[in-house]
């Protein structure tokens, strides 16, 4: 949603997938940080979760990994 709304996007950069945003008043090409947290908190911690769940876990291990998980990617 923000990706297509063109809202929070990155610092400005020079590496070759930095994109220029219309909205941005500075035109900037710019990191898009958006695909980067789809990436990390949808992609990357959803898979994590699903093989972490594969086994049975003591109760809310699922719940605490996804909070550790998802405050640790959206940090970095």
């Amino acid at each position: 949603g923000n990706f297509i709304g063109q809202e929070l996007w990155g610092r400005a950069a020079d590496v070759p997938w930095a994109m220029v945003f219309p909205s941005d008043p500075l035109g900037l090409a710019r990191h898009p940080s958006q695909l980067y947290q789809f990436a990390l908190e949808g992609c990357l911690l959803f898979a994590v979760l699903l093989w972490f769940s594969g086994k049975p876990r003591p109760t809310w291990a699922v719940s605490g990994l996804f909070l550790i998980g998802y405050g640790a990617l959206r940090f970095t």
